[in-house]
């Protein structure tokens, strides 16, 4: 991937400021000279801001009328970070870092599901999914019943409703995650696979007192805490 730098990049990253609601760097003023080949535009936003939704869609359409006809990919934050490192450094071993897979104590890779027996292996998924929500505290359980009895579990905190398959062939009967998608519980359904979504941030929250933990222990010297008030976006009835 070394021949992307010998490309003439251009890194028009359009810092947009949260709290105010308007750009703190306006983008490059459009051309009619359209898009030299090989150049590279990366672009940053927030979402949920009327006036920053505004303001992307002019900057898309710019591009646009500048020619632009290539694939868009949305990154998380951290990985554009690692990509602005990338191209700024003289090597690949920061995108090598990236993209190195690392394996357990058994040798298989690591992942970001887990499988695991039911305390009460043999309940119902209506009264596993009621155990879900005491110990997530959850705002609700939505989920799908196939008749099977909840044995082996997979977990997936966020929205990992695509790893359904991959639960299925680890020999699951049930599967606990979050922002599970209409279509998915159908295909739950018609694969005979207990399906519970238990909401993005009671999936995720869980983790926290465990990181906590293993921060303090290893950055003695610095005070990690937990915060009080995220809570999960939605209430329920």
């Amino acid at each position: 991937m070394r021949y992307v730098k010998e490309f003439a990049v251009v890194l028009a990253l359009l810092m947009l400021a949260g709290c105010a609601g308007k750009p703190v760097q306006e983008s490059p003023v459009a051309t009619d000279e359209g898009i030299p080949a090989g150049q590279i535009t990366l672009y940053g936003e927030i979402h949920g801001i009327a006036a920053i939704k505004e303001y992307e869609a002019e900057r898309w359409k710019e591009c646009y009328d500048r020619g632009m006809r290539h694939l868009f990919v949305e990154l998380s934050h951290y990985t554009a970070q690692w990509l602005n490192l990338w191209m700024d450094a003289e090597d690949d071993e920061i995108l090598e870092q990236l993209h190195q897979d690392g394996v357990d104590r058994s040798g298989q890779p690591y992942g970001i599901g887990r499988v695991g027996t039911a305390p009460q292996a043999g309940c119902s998924a209506a009264e596993f999914a009621t155990f879900i929500k005491e110990k997530l505290s959850a705002c609700s359980i939505r989920f799908v019943e196939t008749g099977r009895p909840v044995r082996r579990v997979a977990v997936g905190g966020g929205a990992c409703a695509s790893m359904l398959s991959d639960a299925l062939a680890a020999g699951c009967d049930t599967f606990v995650t979050a922002d599970v998608k209409y279509d998915q519980y159908l295909e739950a359904k018609a694969l005979g696979i207990n399906l519970m979504d238990a909401g993005h941030f009671a999936t995720e929250d869980v983790v926290c007192p465990a990181l906590v933990q293993f921060l303090s222990r290893h950055f003695p010297k610095v005070e990690v805490r937990r915060t009080e008030s995220h809570r999960e976006a939605y209430d329920s009835v």
